[in-house]
């Protein structure tokens, strides 16, 4: 069923694609309603008989170009160096196409016997390219290719030429032929030919010149530069023709018949109609079955019969003409040509043999004070017209389609190009996982835009979407349930859930809290049975959270929350009291000790608990107590520390300048002054997490009294007594002497040794002097 319906729109396609041109060629129509040529020369084809009109065109005569409007209204013409406008005035810009100086009296194209071609944008209406081409009278410069665009819009609307796209060189080394055929993608080809005989076909579409052309070396051989004559293309695109004159070899002439293929612009098999006489024009009957040649020096019209066992045997004399005419088939069918300067002939049934394609000679005069000065006629106008095919649309049923997971592929025609589906994916096929209308647009040669559309329906049922939750860890909260495809679907679907052990579970569209592990789901319609094997996973989302592990009483510790994104709602608890349900939170260590913080994390289903413990230290002052207040110099002193705290790290000690480590364990420290006055002794104490504190005490450190009985001395036996006393005044000291006396001086009578202690009158502090007397005088 579904092989037939798409054979039946290959069909349809097929007798689009084969009647397309032939509708276009009378779209062409309109573009080629008026001819300007040779010298103030023109014809008005809109009533169907041509009607001789004056123009402004001079030069040579050989190579022109005219084109109209949609509705057949002359817009401009040129011999392919000068461009007038409708009324025939220069145009703005319009000279100078070829930058380049003439070697003769004319311009350097229109002794080109297809000088000139106009060949209309695709895609933007009001813009037309004018190619140039140069002739063989110009020595060096001979057989160069320029282009010009020209814009209607400019000098309101009577066109202008583009100056950022005037005289651009496109080609070089060519004959003097050129001609142009739509081609099959949306393009029209402009074909030339090198003096090497090698076919060159540029590509000319919505997107500009394809500077790279397509290339044909067919052998035809002759040799030397064949430089002159036409190169046209028959209607249905499938032949070309290239006459030859003026070779600068032997033979003189040629007509040589070649296929062509619109969709490449390739040429291919060369078929020698005429190898004799030096050949001019040529033209194609409406229906492409019959060629018309002229033959330069003879002045004779021939016929060919390209539908004969043998064509070139067929040929047949039409009649006398001018003997250098070119010929052109015109959008009345009729082919014309030049009889002699002043009138044209005509061929009113070109697609009948012989005598009875009705050649008139003189048929239509032209214009007093119009000529031909050499029997150049306009070049072919080729138009690319974007067109509607008629659309197609496909029903498509796919019975008991349970295989919506692979999906189904629709599949359009493969003559075409630029596809695009309507969810924006390209592409000749499209595979689809649901009912519903689905639509494409593409092109068909040679440029028809098709929108067709498949209407996919599935009458006997879809397999249901499942969707799934997962199980929280250790428990069984995992769901699954089924969904229908698509909205509408009135088909009656039965199910069957089982677990690994095949027992059922439950025989609705859900099944319900279950563990993680693996299910299968029985899929049941009038006309469809299908098992499919579904697994409900374990959740793995996690809490977490980072915080300070070691804080002081009075310290805030922020905490980050990690969490994966399957939570939403949050409880924060220390030691198990609730103290926030914030997203993001923090602490304030108001107990020391160690204290237990949890972040709770509840989901849709699961909920998780992170944990992080912290300990916070409390600063216990650390004092202590000296064993004096106050303490004689160089008397040692105990300080005990009177309170100790197991977050300590380390102590030490404070003298003025001077510091003296402490063992954290130990509970004395002892220390003598080596200066006097008051002294300050400071404890300091560094914590785990609480700042660092200095306990301090003064003690007084009283200096000791100073003693001095000088020097030993002698006495004189029965000599004189004499005093011994401090040499330094004190006060508020008391003496003692080795003999007992307190006084301040003792008298000395005897030798011996005396010691003088003083006592300080506080504390008591004492210093001891002692000297020798000796006895002498001998």
């Amino acid at each position: 069923m579904i092989r037939f319906m798409y054979r039946a729109i290959g069909w349809q396609l097929l007798f689009s694609f084969c009647s397309h041109y032939f509708i276009n060629q009378a779209l062409y129509a309109q573009y080629d309603q008026v001819w300007i040529f040779g010298q103030g020369a023109g014809l008005d084809f809109s009533g169907g008989d041509p009607k001789a009109i004056i123009s402004s065109i001079n030069g040579y005569g050989e190579g022109s170009a005219s084109v109209c409007d949609k509705n057949g209204l002359l817009l401009f013409y040129t011999e392919g160096s000068i461009v007038w406008d409708k009324y025939g005035n220069k145009m703005q810009g319009g000279d100078n196409l070829v930058p380049l100086r003439s070697r003769t009296d004319y311009t350097t194209t229109s002794i080109t016997c297809q000088g000139t071609i106009i060949i209309p944008q695709h895609g933007n209406n009001n813009r037309y390219y004018v190619f140039s081409l140069t002739s063989a009278e110009q020595q060096n410069d001979a057989g160069r290719l320029y282009y010009s665009v020209i814009d209607m819009n400019l000098n309101n609307g009577l066109g202008g030429v583009m100056g950022n796209e005037k005289g651009i060189l496109l080609d070089s080394g060519l004959k003097e032929q050129m001609t142009s055929v739509v081609g099959e993608q949306c393009n029209v080809w402009l074909m030339v030919r090198s003096s090497e005989n090698v076919f060159k076909a540029f590509s000319i579409s919505r997107s500009g010149i394809n500077r790279t052309p397509e290339l044909s070396n067919v052998d035809i051989g002759l040799k030397g530069m064949l430089s002159t004559g036409q190169m046209v293309v028959s209607p249905d695109r499938r032949k070309l023709v290239a006459v030859h004159a003026l070779g600068l070899g032997q033979p003189s002439g040629s007509i040589e018949l070649f296929d062509f293929e619109p969709k490449t612009g390739k040429v291919t098999h060369s078929i020698t109609l005429e190898r004799k006489d030096a050949c001019y024009g040529a033209a194609f009957s409406a229906n492409s079955t019959k060629l018309y040649a002229s033959v330069l020096y003879e002045g004779s019209l021939y016929q060919y019969d390209l539908d004969a066992a043998a064509p070139a045997a067929s040929k047949k004399f039409i009649g006398k003409i001018d003997p250098v005419s070119q010929l052109k088939l015109a959008t009345n069918g009729k082919i014309y040509g030049l009889s002699s300067s002043s009138t044209l002939f005509t061929v009113n049934s070109p697609n009948s043999v012989g005598s009875s394609c009705q050649f008139i000679p003189d048929a239509v005069p032209l214009q007093a004070g119009s000529k031909m000065h050499m029997g150049g006629l306009t070049n072919v106008i080729n138009y690319v017209i974007e067109t509607e095919g008629n659309p197609i649309v496909t029903y498509i049923e796919a019975p008991c389609w349970f295989n919506g997971a692979i999906g189904y592929t629709l599949q359009t025609a493969d003559e075409g190009w630029d596809y695009i589906w309507d969810d924006g994916s390209t592409g000749k096929s499209r595979t689809i996982y649901k009912p519903g209308r689905y639509s494409v647009s593409y092109y068909t040669a040679p440029c028809t835009k098709h929108i067709d559309s498949f209407v996919f329906s599935t009458p006997y049922g879809v397999i249901p979407q499942i969707h799934r939750e997962s199980s929280c860890p250790n428990s069984a909260n995992g769901k699954a349930w089924v969904q229908n495809r698509y909205p509408g679907d009135t088909v009656q679907y039965h199910y069957v859930w089982r677990n690994k052990q095949n027992d059922i579970l439950s025989t609705s569209d859900t099944l319900d809290r279950v563990a993680a592990g693996f299910y299968s789901l029985q899929v049941t319609t009038v006309s469809c049975d299908t098992t499919l094997w579904l697994e409900i996973q374990e959740l793995n989302e996690k809490t977490d959270f980072s915080s300070d592990s070691l804080l002081c009483v009075g310290d805030t510790t922020w905490l980050h929350n990690k969490s994966g994104s399957y939570y939403h709602d949050f409880y924060w608890r220390a030691n198990g009291n609730l103290f926030s349900t914030a997203t993001q939170s923090y602490y304030v260590a108001k107990q020391p000790g160690v204290c237990m913080l949890q972040l709770i994390g509840q989901g849709a289903i699961c909920r998780d608990t992170a944990y992080k413990t912290i300990t916070v230290d409390s600063m216990l002052h650390t004092m202590f107590l000296p064993s004096h207040d106050s303490i004689c110099l160089g008397e040692p002193v105990t300080f005990q520390i009177l309170q100790r705290d197991a977050t300590i790290v380390s102590q030490s000690w404070l003298i003025g300048d001077m510091h003296f480590g402490q063992q954290p364990g130990s509970s004395f420290w002892e220390y003598a002054f080596d200066n006097s006055g008051t002294q300050v002794v400071t404890l300091r104490t560094n914590y785990r997490a609480c700042p660092v504190f200095d306990f301090s005490e003064a003690l007084l450190v009283e200096a000791l009294p100073l003693v001095d009985l000088g020097r030993d001395t002698q006495l004189c036996l029965n000599g004189s007594v004499f005093a011994l006393g401090n040499k330094h005044i004190l006060t508020s000291v008391r003496y003692l002497w080795s003999t007992g006396d307190t006084s301040d001086i003792i008298r000395i009578k005897y030798p011996g040794h005396y010691y003088l202690t003083a006592y300080s009158v506080g504390l008591g502090c004492s210093s001891t002097e002692g000297i020798a007397v000796r006895k002498n005088c001998y």
